[in-house]
């Protein structure tokens, strides 16, 4: 009994030192409460003073947050952009990039903007890129679940024609629960266009990868476009999905219906690419010939520098009749005024090689080699096969073309199948069989390829598959198409 109340003593003898201790740990608390309270009010009224354009109060908000001393880089990166609205950029920058130096992690959001501003200047030096892609690495690293940085490095990647590694990102994406569907069926779609002619069984895959999430993203585009048809963002994925779907008259009605609420640029250049899908789709009708130069001729009004409405006037030009007459003659009136005369050359080079005019089609062939261009692969390769294959053969120049544009481009089925071809002639046989037989799924014109493989396998001396071959030519449709 006695060791209970001396206890109890100790207890209350104690007392006023414990009611100290706690009255100081309160004093810390509501201190630090005050702190935070501070913290969050100064923060979030720089933000919004910084958003209505009151700069010098934004200002003095993100210097009280750094005298608070609490997230000094949250307060400098507020101060950056402040001193950036006010167009102090000289001071903006210096800041800036004490917070996210280039070549190791600093602050997540400082990296970002950086990022940002270095790829709206893009144009004035490409290192600025490079440099942007740095910086929304390191400001992955310093936050990985943020959904902002994964959307520009994935868009960044598509835009390189990395999708490997883009692919990553839509992962991410998905992991965080901020992926779009539309932007996942949009990219394995892009990805599917971009293997078309070097893997084409990968490429349906990923099509039919694509297709999988049109089919859960369509109906809640649907019920956003009528519940807000002032939406352009979705009104616009929606009449993408639609072109993908093959309801071009659809895709058509949404977008006209668009362009009567806004003027935005995205407008015309979606319309004029579905009008471009939609001549596409009637390629191997050539019933349809007029209405697929009505397409055309629409989509040149709104996109006028398209290379593939170029390449598919070409294409009409091949027929007869007075749709591809009207199609071959507006193609030699862009030679004038064309952004890109190596494009119509090259084109207008086709259309006389497969009219059997190879004084023209070698006279616009070295026309389009002579000038400097994106499209100088393509040409090449056009340009070796003519020799290979005209009334009087230039082996040698042909091989001399080809063989180093195959090694550049060793995943360019077309390029590969060109150099078949000269093989062939050269009877270089073994050689130019696995060439072709290798370029084969992307090679459209398969009545030509499959009398080439047929005189192949007959020279080796294999007549039961130089048969096999024979026929499937004689089955085949021919399509003279490069």
């Amino acid at each position: 009994m006695m060791i209970a109340r001396d206890l109890w003593i100790g207890i209350v003898g104690g007392a006023p030192a414990l009611l100290a201790t706690l009255g100081v740990v309160g004093l810390s608390i509501a201190g630090f409460n005050r702190r935070t309270t501070l913290e969050v009010r100064y923060a979030d009224e720089g933000e919004l003073a910084l958003e209505e354009k009151r700069f010098g109060h934004a200002e003095m908000c993100f210097e009280r947050l750094l005298d608070l001393g609490t997230d000094k880089p949250k307060a400098q990166f507020g101060l950056a952009r402040t001193y950036y609205a006010k167009d102090d950029k000289p001071r903006a920058m210096a800041l800036v990039q004490q917070l996210a130096p280039p070549n190791t992690k600093g602050y997540g959001p400082a990296h970002r903007w950086l990022g940002d501003y270095l790829l709206s200047q893009a144009k004035a030096s490409p290192t600025f890129e490079l440099s942007a892609f740095a910086h929304y690495q390191h400001a992955l690293e310093d936050d990985p679940n943020s959904p902002d940085t994964h959307r520009r490095l994935l868009v960044m990647l598509q835009r390189q024609g990395d999708y490997a590694r883009a692919e990553r990102h839509i992962a991410e994406l998905e992991r965080l629960n901020s992926l779009d569907l539309y932007v996942k069926a949009h990219f394995y779609w892009q990805w599917s266009n971009r293997l078309g002619t070097t893997e084409p069984g990968q490429a349906q895959l990923l099509r039919q990868r694509a297709l999988d999430q049109i089919g859960a993203a369509v109906s809640g585009l649907e019920h956003n476009v009528a519940r807000s048809p002032d939406d352009h963002g979705t009104r616009l994925k929606l009449a993408s999905i639609y072109a993908i779907q093959k309801k071009y008259a659809e895709s058509e009605i949404l977008l006209v219906e668009g362009r009567k609420r806004s003027d935005l640029p995205a407008y015309r250049e979606a319309l004029g690419n579905v009008y471009l899908a939609w001549s596409n789709s009637l390629a191997e009708d050539e019933a349809a010939s007029s209405k697929r130069l009505a397409l055309l001729l629409r989509a040149l009004q709104l996109v006028p520098n398209s290379p593939h409405a170029y390449s598919q006037l070409a294409e009409l030009g091949e027929l007869e009749g007075e749709a591809a007459l009207q199609a071959r003659t507006a193609l030699q009136q862009k030679l004038v005024d064309h952004p890109q005369p190596a494009l119509i050359h090259l084109l207008l080079a086709q259309l006389a090689w497969n009219r059997s005019d190879e004084a023209q089609a070698l006279f616009h062939m070295e026309r389009a080699q002579q000038i400097e261009s994106p499209l100088a692969p393509a040409v090449i390769n056009n340009l070796a096969y003519y020799l290979a294959h005209k009334s009087e053969p230039d082996y040698p120049k042909a091989l001399a073309l080809i063989e180093p544009l195959v090694a550049k481009y060793p995943k360019e089925l077309r390029f590969l199948d060109t150099r078949g071809r000269v093989y062939a002639k050269l009877r270089r046989d073994k050689e130019a069989l696995m060439d072709l037989e290798k370029a084969a799924p992307a090679v459209r014109d398969k009545h030509s390829l499959y009398l080439a493989l047929s005189g192949i396998y007959e020279r080796l001396g294999m007549g039961e598959q130089a048969m096999e071959y024979a026929k499937a030519a004689a089955a085949a449709k021919r399509k003279p198409k490069r």
